[in-house]
Order: structure tokens, then C-alpha cells, then sequence
């Protein structure tokens, strides 16, 4: 199930979105195919997460995942 929208804004297009021709899509900016039946997350429109109105982006993320994890995570292999 997907929300109306945000609270107290309506006219967020993210929301409602159709993707061929069934309603009920979040547009999240994440960009995958699929292959077999396999779904695969490549990417993102933006290199920005924004959580609770804070930007944040993935190399910081990655970084802090590596030192929060060094004995069980190679360095650069986080993603």
C-alpha cells in the first residue's frame, strides 16, 4: 500500500504514481531493472537521501558503515 501523499501537502506528485497502467507506485528515485525475475538496484536519481528534513548522502553512509563494521566489512566494498 502506498500513502496519499505526505501530511498537509497535496500536490506531491511522488505519490499515486501509475507504472503501466497499475495504480499504486511510490516514486522512491531508486533505479533497477529486472532480469528473470530478479530485481536489481543500480542506482539513484539523486545522490541524496533526505530523512526528517536532513540531507544525507551515501558516501557517508558508506563511510560510516565501514567503521562501524571494519572487522566484518572489506573498505570500498559497501554499497
Amino acid at each position: 500500500s502506498v500513502a496519499a501523499g505526505y501530511w498537509g501537502r497535496d500536490d506531491d506528485a511522488d505519490f499515486g504514481a501509475v507504472l503501466e497502467g497499475t495504480p499504486g507506485y511510490l516514486r522512491t528515485g531508486d533505479e533497477g531493472f529486472l532480469l528473470r525475475g530478479e530485481l536489481f538496484v543500480c542506482g539513484r536519481r539523486k545522490d541524496l537521501i533526505i530523512l526528517r528534513g536532513k540531507n544525507h548522502y551515501p558516501q557517508d553512509i558508506e563511510k560510516c558503515v565501514e567503521r562501524a563494521a571494519s572487522k566484518t566489512v572489506r573498505p570500498g566494498c559497501v554499497a
